[in-house]
């Protein structure tokens, strides 16, 4: 026996659902009305003057049940011209409306424009109501006997086709709703991607600043050591001791990097440091152990918050980790100070590109992290050769400030006066990468 796959799972509910219970249950409801119309006219309670028609209209109302919801438009029509027969005469004219009030909601909840709908229904319910009206005139809409009841099936016609139509308006709605929650699950599951890849370009930003600049500098120390320990013995010894204590301090460093990314507070980044100023000349001094000439002119002016002192403390580093690395400078600049409304910090060098030293490789991603960590505060990031060396310049407008600008402050102008300045420089600059 071959064994049903999901696929035929799925059809075999569907027919069961769309097809064999709709007819189980309309053979049930004519079987059951037709033995209930005969024991009532056995007990004596029903004396109906054409049983004949009441089979008929049963057996019109299995129809409608088995079939209605696959076919509802058709059956509506058919209903329609069957019962509004004016030669199809009934003891109680009102049985008639009952298949034509099924089909009109089947119709209009299967989405049968109202104007259609409506007219239809309410004519064949008035020829079900008044079978003798073509030939008697419109006056005996309002002679005929029983009119209250006549005309409330009328009425009783109209409201399923309403009734039919709002079903339907509240399918498409939980349709377009359904719809909605699936295109916003899909934007959910957008935001979480991005938000991972997020989070992993800080880690990677994150390790890359921290790693690269101190064993950078380790790397170039150990190297300078051992091309003069033949010269100078006691360079090895001083050296060592260097790289330990700078080997103390990276560790410390990625320890701080691992803490804050665990705790994921401040969405991938490290805190900015309580002294920027003395972060910064630490970092410069490390940079001259390495033996590179570095001149420092550094002056914190307040109003930087904790995000943006860290950005500028990344950007310092990772600018002299690249003079290690990728020059053959002998000697850099560090600026650091305020320019209008502005911090602008100026890193440049007196060499030209060279290969990375053995062991540390090329290609690595500091140039497009200084320019992330620059948008990630509002600021702006320049980077390329003066001819004579390279040169980064990074502007960062400062926090107590960016509300003022505005209503075109005087601030605001020296800012964007200062940043015209530093880019007058940097546009001298041949673009390029290290």
């Amino acid at each position: 026996m071959v064994p049903m796959t999901e696929t035929m799972r799925r059809w075999a509910r569907a027919r069961m659902t769309s097809v064999v219970l709709p007819v189980a249950a309309a053979v049930v409801f004519v079987v059951g009305m037709l033995w209930l119309l005969q024991r009532f006219r056995d007990l004596g309670l029903w004396y109906p003057s054409d049983p004949a028609a009441y089979r008929s209209i049963t057996l019109i109302c299995g129809v409608v049940i088995a079939v209605g919801r696959r076919i509802p438009r058709v059956l509506f029509f058919a209903v329609a011209v069957v019962v509004a027969n004016p030669d199809w005469s009934f003891s109680v004219g009102e049985i008639r409306a009952i298949p034509l009030a099924l089909t009109a909601y089947l119709a209009s909840a299967a989405g049968l424009r109202r104007s259609v709908a409506l007219p239809v229904a309410g004519v064949a319910a008035v020829l079900t109501q008044f079978p003798y009206l073509l030939g008697q005139g419109w006056t005996y809409l309002f002679l005929a006997s029983d009119l209250s009841t006549r005309w409330l099936v009328i009425g009783i016609v109209v409201a399923a086709v309403l009734l039919g139509t709002a079903s339907w308006t509240k399918a498409r709605n939980a349709e377009a709703l359904v719809a909605r929650n699936v295109e916003l699950e899909q934007l959910r599951e957008s935001d979480r991607e991005r938000i991972a890849n997020e989070e992993r370009t800080a880690i990677a930003r994150e390790i890359h600043d921290v790693v690269a600049h101190h064993v950078a500098a380790i790397v170039i120390r150990a190297q300078a050591a051992a091309r003069v320990a033949d010269q100078r013995p006691d360079e090895p010894r001083a050296a060592v001791e260097w790289i330990a204590t700078s080997g103390k301090e990276a560790l410390s460093a990625m320890r701080g990097v691992v803490r804050v990314l665990r705790g994921a507070e401040t969405g991938g980044t490290t805190e900015a440091p309580i002294v920027l100023a003395e972060a910064v000349r630490d970092v410069v001094d490390r940079v001259r152990a390495t033996g590179l000439q570095v001149e420092a002119d550094v002056e914190v002016p307040p109003g930087l918050d904790a995000l943006q002192q860290f950005a500028v403390l990344r950007v310092c580093q990772e600018a002299l980790t690249n003079v290690l690395i990728h020059s053959g400078a002998t000697a850099a600049t560090v600026r650091l100070g305020r320019v209008g409304s502005d911090v602008v910090l100026m890193v440049e060098d007196n060499g030209a590109a060279a290969p990375a030293p053995s062991g540390l490789g090329s290609g690595g991603a500091g140039l497009r992290g200084m320019r992330e960590r620059a948008d990630a505060v509002g600021g702006h990031l320049m980077a390329g050769s003066t001819g004579r060396g390279w040169r980064v310049d990074l502007v960062v407008p400062m926090r107590t400030t960016i509300s003022h600008r505005a209503g075109g402050t005087g601030e605001a102008d020296a800012s964007r006066a200062s940043r015209s300045t530093v880019a007058a420089t940097a546009a001298q600059h041949v673009a390029g990468t290290r």
